[in-house]
């Protein structure tokens, strides 16, 4: 009988234990990695960035390929550098559940940007 109280205490203590711990599988985003929002916004400028540069491929007064002109105007508007970015891209691309959140976000961005464009003219 004795066993019996001790094997039923266990039991519910592992329960209790089990049932307290976190099952939260959710990425902590370190503070050296831009945030998802920060993300987001930066890759819709760069896929429109992108997209500009395929249109329109050369500066026409030097002949050169605009994407790199793009990329340094982005990065100097949100105040960052390539290895930030890079280090961050890395980061999101290392936990694809994320990633695939930043480009829902991304998707949802360029859709807002289109409809604003859209009503503008």
């Amino acid at each position: 009988m004795q066993v019996k109280k001790y094997l039923l205490l266990f039991f519910i203590l592992i329960l209790f234990f089990v049932s307290c711990t976190s099952k939260s599988n959710e990425v902590v985003i370190p503070e050296a990695i831009l945030s998802k929002d920060s993300m987001i916004q930066i890759l819709a400028d760069i896929h429109l960035a992108e997209s500009e540069a395929t249109l329109y491929p050369y500066n026409d007064s030097l002949g050169i390929i605009n994407l790199p002109a793009y990329y340094k105007y982005i990065f100097e508007h949100h105040k960052i550098d390539t290895a930030v970015f890079s280090h961050s891209m890395n980061f999101y691309l290392a936990n694809p559940e994320l990633m695939n959140s930043v480009y829902s976000g991304v998707i949802d961005e360029l859709s807002k940007r289109h409809a604003r464009y859209q009503k503008n003219n």
